[in-house]
């Protein structure tokens, strides 16, 4: 692996991560703990803490727990890193163009907001669009990612449910920001 980040690159990504952090302390996403967002990463665990990628798209808004910009900047960013790593060493293996074409992701289940063949869903259900064989547990992550990646909860098993709403998560969240309804 060893993708390098440019300062500049570093500094872009902290930019837009905080401005997420500020956009969650606005009362309309405190009351729902989320907001709409684009061309943004999350993580997630289900009950047998297995992994998984949420991606909102480029083009559509798409829900975003506010819960998970309380992570410190550096935990979000390793997961960002290690998640960037797995797109560029995939995209050599199996497809060279975006990330939706991948049949595999490291043991990893991802969720987009469009289905396999790049069509939106309306609705903010995200879509698995990748099953692993065989799946990752939380402990078979490198350690410094496990926080971004167990920072959500889901209160069932990836591998049995195609579709995943933002309400179907559990999040975790410091009770120190005014986000409780």
């Amino acid at each position: 692996m060893g993708v390098r980040f440019t300062k500049k690159r570093i500094n872009e990504i902290r930019l837009s991560y905080e401005f997420r952090q500020t956009k969650c302390l606005e009362p309309a996403n405190q009351k729902h703990q989320y907001l709409l967002s684009q061309d943004m990463e999350w993580y997630s665990i289900d009950l047998a803490s297995r992994v998984a990628y949420f991606e909102t798209n480029c083009e559509q808004p798409g829900k975003t727990p506010c819960c998970f910009f309380q992570l410190p900047f550096n935990d979000f960013f390793q997961a960002y890193k290690y998640t960037e790593e797995l797109f560029i060493n995939n995209r050599k293996k199996f497809h060279p163009t975006w990330r939706c074409y991948f049949t595999q992701f490291d043991g990893i289940f991802v969720y987009e907001l469009e289905d396999k063949n790049g069509k939106f869903i309306k609705g903010n259900n995200y879509i698995r669009t990748i099953i692993p064989d065989p799946p990752k547990i939380l402990a078979d992550l490198p350690p410094d990612v496990h926080k971004a990646f167990s920072f959500t909860k889901y209160d069932g098993f990836f591998h049995e449910n195609e579709t995943i709403k933002i309400e179907d998560l559990k999040f975790f969240h410091n009770p120190e920001w005014p986000l409780d309804s």
